[in-house]
């Protein structure tokens, strides 16, 4: 390995850790945006109240609290992983693996709305949350349960759950995004919301979301109505 080589590869196991140990919360199992402070038990000081995420403050979104890209940052990690141990066969990623698995299974749990997925979750109460999530939080999200679905490091459970989700995601999808709703997956509460127009928007890659969550819907169940 060349100096070069071995600097880079440093600099990754640095990335790696500091993010498992300033951005990662084993409360919720998810990842949250931003450091208010160096110190590791204060990392997370300024992310908001049970109270706040309640009234909505000081967004429908979340933009920034902290708490606006907990279900990308998961579908980006479990991708990662994956990766990881395609690369290295290190079968110590299954124990990263289902910390990641658990954050995705719980964003999607704690909302009434069939197939509706939080950006993320209060830490101070696990259950909190924004009502509007985006299109590229469900992106992600469904980018990662479709490579950890694939990848030895899943077990039959963790499947069996995974498409349950991505067809309740799917279903969700078949019923919002019509011309009656301008297109949108709606808000927690079913009216179009923000960046949540899946049809007719801007962008090639933009237009190409919906369909990707269809195959995956597909790949993942078998069910060919997607």
């Amino acid at each position: 390995m060349t100096s070069t080589e071995q600097q880079l590869l440093d600099q990754a196991e640095c990335a790696w850790r500091i993010s498992w140990e300033r951005y990662f919360r084993s409360e919720t199992n998810l990842f949250y945006d931003y450091l208010s402070s160096q110190e590791p038990a204060h990392s997370q000081d300024h992310l908001p109240t049970v109270e706040e995420v309640q009234r909505q403050h000081p967004n429908i979104c979340g933009w920034g609290t902290g708490m606006e890209d907990s279900a990308i940052s998961a579908g980006v990690w479990m991708s990662t992983i994956c990766d990881r141990f395609e690369v290295t066969g290190d079968d110590a990623m299954k124990g990263w693996a289902d910390k990641v698995w658990a954050g995705m299974a719980l964003l999607m749990k704690v909302s009434k709305s069939p197939g509706f997925l939080p950006r993320s979750v209060c830490l101070a109460d696990g259950e909190s949350h924004y009502i509007n999530s985006s299109r590229d939080q469900y992106t992600h999200y469904c980018h990662g349960l479709w490579r950890f679905y694939h990848s030895p490091l899943a077990d039959d459970a963790q499947r069996a759950a995974m498409r349950v989700i991505i067809a309740d995601i799917c279903a969700r999808m078949e019923r919002n995004v019509v011309s009656e709703k301008d297109y949108s997956f709606c808000r927690e509460d079913d009216t179009p919301g923000l960046v949540d127009r899946m049809w007719e928007t801007w962008g090639a890659h933009e237009w190409a979301r919906l369909p990707m969550i269809y195959a995956i819907g597909w790949d993942l169940t078998g069910d060919e109505h997607w």
